[in-house]
């Protein structure tokens, strides 16, 4: 068994034994896509069909792909959407940007961005255009549930190397580059650095497009991660979060700035809230999300 295919077994085996009153998961999809989601499809259905509408596609055996347990949109739904629910919301996330304080939250779910590269949008789980906090103009989220399990091998089209903010000399410029000589060299990679880049080609076009120069806020990109409790026994996470947080530095006096964090530390901060309605929020993901341990081998 592969490591990806170890993670999706341990997940699968934590949510039969968390959650019995569902019928028993004998693949990795719920029977009802209720049974996946902590609020009701139809809060979300529109924004995923106006998205790229891949997610909620019916696959071959019939299920929709956010019906997965390692669905990432599955994720971000169950971390923001509950949120987005409450009328007025105070939240910690001092990893990432401090607090957010919207009435309500603004939060859409699938938000697409041309690049200008000339293929196909940006397709990000999340974006809260109207975050105005710790200097940020803008927060999108991109999410992993299990991705950075399986390595593989980057392919960046040359496309990408006249877009504004991603030219040579830039820190994302050399990103960019960094990209490119691993598809080269035909290295894998578990962190998916050529989606950030293409994530960050997005938000640097929208910059112009809305008219925010090099003075104006940074936009946020925030990478977030589930990572099993014993992620630091596990090279593939440990090289992930290693690899996101040394973009992070590199990117940080950027117009568009890489932000890390994991499930956990979202939890963690949720948790120390002073809304009592985001430490119950808090306490349901990480009944569903957290202390999951995968082998090793």
């Amino acid at each position: 068994m592969n490591p990806q295919d170890r993670v999706i077994a341990a997940i699968v085996d934590r949510f039969n034994a968390r959650f019995p009153s569902v019928a028993k998961i004998e693949t990795q999809h719920t029977r009802d896509l209720s049974d996946n989601l902590f609020v009701p499809p139809d809060l979300v259905k529109f924004e995923f069909k106006q998205g790229d509408g891949e997610e909620w596609k019916k696959t071959k055996t019939g299920k929709r792909k956010i019906c997965s347990l390692r669905s990432s949109s599955a994720l971000t739904v169950n971390l923001f959407a509950p949120l987005r629910q409450l009328s007025a919301v105070h939240h910690g996330m001092k990893t990432t940007i401090a607090s957010i304080e919207t009435h309500p939250v603004c939060f859409r779910f699938e938000s697409r961005h041309a690049t200008g590269a000339g293929n196909r949008p940006a397709n990000l789980d999340l974006a809260c255009p109207s975050l105005v906090t710790r200097g940020y103009d803008a927060l999108f989220v991109e999410s992993k549930m299990v991705e950075s399990f399986r390595a593989k091998v980057p392919k960046l089209s040359a496309s990408y190397n006249a877009i504004p903010g991603l030219e040579e000399g830039s820190a994302w410029g050399q990103i960019r580059e960094s990209v490119q000589q691993s598809e080269r060299e035909g290295s894998a990679e578990h962190l998916d650095r050529k989606q950030l880049v293409t994530h960050a080609a997005a938000l640097f076009k929208r910059r112009h497009d809305v008219g925010l120069d090099d003075e104006a806020p940074p936009t946020a990109l925030l990478a977030l991660f589930w990572m099993p409790e014993n992620h630091a026994e596990i090279e593939a996470c440990r090289e992930t979060l290693q690899l996101a947080h040394a973009l992070a530095e590199a990117t940080r006096d950027e117009p568009v700035r890489l932000l890390v964090a994991t499930v956990d530390d979202l939890v963690d901060e949720w948790l120390a809230s002073g809304n009592e309605h985001v430490r119950a929020h808090a306490r349901r993901v990480a009944e569903r999300y957290c202390g999951i341990s995968v082998p090793t081998r």
